[in-house]
């Protein structure tokens, strides 16, 4: 298949068999990942389409929080999650100036034209800061090349493949794989309602770790859902996917002032963008605390494996 006509490789779903150890079904999880980084990185990078690079770093980011729930944490573990630590300040910068660029400003530009005067039109702020931006993220886009196609990268993938073929550790554990991922998703329910208590006057910081909570009660449960009455599972999934759409927008909002913050373009565009992304943060707090209190009394699927034993 030509470049032209490579397309990005999402998730694919993932089936487990409730027979199985927790090793059993954390290998298979992260030979998914492994097939869809190999599917996107060579052109995560690539000017043509920035979704390779976020379906790369969805890969690494699901494999992250899968060998999470490696317990004990034998060394090899330790070191692909330092890895993945590191691919993640490589990749990150690039991903938040796709997201700046492509997302944030081209509303705000168009909002800017129609209510601009003629006057702040003309000292061309748009594209200023614009070309700034994607200078920027031409920079991190080097980095994120450099990267992906370094030594260090290619042992990762090696250490990743040599672990999977590894002979499993003996599983002390007494609770089956389904009585495991009730526990661990319930755990994940807890500490995200905990965490984003009082919402609206948490601090970026803070609603930055509620956002973390949210992607990882996400993964865990797109981990286990085989496990569950697929219905149930959808339902709930439904309400984490809101939630984490309004929390994204959130750290998106962050993210844009922080990087908007660096570029040495002054304009009316820059203080007219400042202003535009502060009334839509205010929008998305709001959406966000509205969809945790409806997952706080959204039914606990977890209560109700799957009779059939793994292949719901």
């Amino acid at each position: 298949m030509t470049l032209a006509h490579r397309m990005p490789v999402r998730a694919a779903p993932i089936v487990l068999n409730a027979a199985w150890t927790l090793e059993d079904a954390l290998k298979c999880v992260v030979g998914v990942c492994l097939s869809q980084l190999h599917a996107n990185a060579d052109l995560a990078a690539h000017p043509r389409d920035s979704e390779f690079l976020h379906q790369t770093r969805v890969a690494l980011r699901r494999m992250r929080s899968v060998l999470r729930l490696r317990r004990p944490q034998e060394d090899a573990v330790l070191a692909l999650r330092a890895e993945l630590r590191w691919l993640s300040t490589i990749l990150g910068p690039a991903r938040d100036w796709d997201v700046l660029i492509e997302q944030t400003l081209p509303p705000i530009v168009g909002e800017y034209a129609h209510t601009a005067s003629a006057a702040a039109q003309a000292d061309a702020g748009p594209d200023r800061l614009l070309g700034a931006a994607k200078r920027r993220r031409g920079a991190a886009r080097k980095v994120a090349r450099e990267g992906l196609a370094s030594a260090r990268f290619a042992a990762f993938i090696q250490s990743v493949e040599h672990w999977l073929e590894s002979p499993p550790l003996p599983d002390l554990r007494l609770a089956t794989l389904t009585q495991f991922a009730s526990a661990e998703i319930g755990r994940r329910q807890k500490r995200l309602l905990r965490d984003g208590a009082n919402l609206l006057q948490q601090t970026a910081e803070q609603r930055h770790k509620v956002r973390i909570g949210a992607k990882r009660l996400r993964y865990a449960i797109e981990l286990f859902a085989s496990l569950y009455p697929a219905k149930a599972v959808r339902r709930y999934l439904r309400e984490v996917v809101a939630l984490q759409d309004a929390l994204g927008a959130l750290n998106d909002a962050a993210t844009a002032t922080r990087l908007l913050a660096g570029l040495p373009v002054r304009s009316d565009l820059v203080a007219f963008t400042h202003g535009w992304i502060a009334a839509r943060e205010a929008d998305s707090a709001g959406a966000a605390e509205l969809a945790l209190t409806i997952l706080a009394d959204s039914p606990r699927f977890w209560k109700s494996p799957a009779p059939s034993g793994g292949q719901a």
